[in-house]
């Protein structure tokens, strides 16, 4: 449960009108920021074999955020729909 908390989170502020649209992980960061660029980098590292070459300086993966609203929920949720009587 923690960790989806840290995950929506993450998602609110990168959400934000303020943030960039994409985000950018390089692969030789050695520490995410947050739980996103965490998985981006666990999707690299799964996609690229542990001794394969590549250039540090221009690898890594693209991330973003997209939000879908749920109306009867207001502007977004990751709960079940409320239950009709």
């Amino acid at each position: 449960r923690r960790w989806m908390d840290d995950v929506l989170f993450d998602c609110e502020i990168s959400e934000s009108a303020l943030m960039p649209r994409t985000f950018w992980m390089p692969a030789d960061r050695t520490k995410a920021r947050c739980v996103l660029e965490q998985m981006a980098l666990d999707v690299f590292h799964h996609h690229v074999p542990e001794n394969y070459h590549f250039d540090p300086d221009t690898s890594g993966a693209e991330w973003w955020v997209q939000i879908r609203p749920f109306p009867a929920a207001g502007r977004y949720t990751m709960h079940d729909p409320p239950q009709q009587d």
